[in-house]
């Protein structure tokens, strides 16, 4: 009786540890672009958007329209800068965002 029980814990537990990002809320935040930047192929000129991560999809939209789709993913960085930091290649290519208010880092999937 007693090993069954440890084992249906066991699997309890182990159910858990993989149900935890299957259920994670999407992440949205504003971002403004001072500069040009290329998301998933699309060009993005200069202005607001709305940034939203759902798992390891990444929405860019502007005036309520889906205008950039990629991949990407939210990690922890280490500390609040206090402002948006908007990391790019030289080809303009959007490789990171550091976003205020926490310390989340939307690190965009480079191809490979």
């Amino acid at each position: 009786m007693r090993k069954s029980s440890l084992a249906v814990t066991l699997a309890l537990l182990a159910a858990s540890a993989f149900s935890g990002p299957a259920f994670a809320k999407p992440f949205t935040k504003v971002v403004s672009l001072s500069l040009p930047a290329t998301v998933g192929g699309t060009q993005l000129e200069a202005g607001d958007y709305w940034v939203t991560v759902d798992h390891n999809q990444v929405t860019i939209v502007r005036d309520h329209k889906v205008v950039a789709r990629a991949e990407g993913r939210i990690e922890q960085g280490l500390r609040d800068n206090g402002v948006t930091i908007i990391v790019s290649a030289a080809d303009g290519q959007l490789k990171e965002i550091h976003f205020d208010g926490g310390n989340q880092v939307l690190v965009m999937r480079t191809a490979s």
